[in-house]
């Protein structure tokens, strides 16, 4: 079976932020995108997701050099740290 309809909804919905942040968009823009009037529950539903700051994930990766790092290549889900 898959996802029940909400999750499946939010998961689509911030793998769409997840694109649009290290694109250049800000955290109120990829919010307003995947069309979330709060950014305070943007950033909350972002962090439950992947387990970051959306700000923090936008810095991450913008950095030259995330892509030589092990986690980048991975899922935000599977870079979760044990007990979140």
């Amino acid at each position: 079976m898959g996802a029940p309809p909400l999750a499946y909804l939010t998961n689509w919905r911030m793998r769409l932020a997840s694109k649009a942040l290290p694109d250049g968009a800000s955290v109120s823009e990829a919010a307003a995108r995947v069309d979330y009037q709060s950014e305070s529950a943007f950033n909350d539903a972002f962090r439950r997701w992947s387990g970051t700051a959306p700000g923090f994930f936008r810095k991450e990766r913008k950095s030259r050099n995330y892509l030589d790092r092990p986690h980048a290549l991975k899922s935000p889900q599977e870079n979760r740290r044990p007990g979140r």
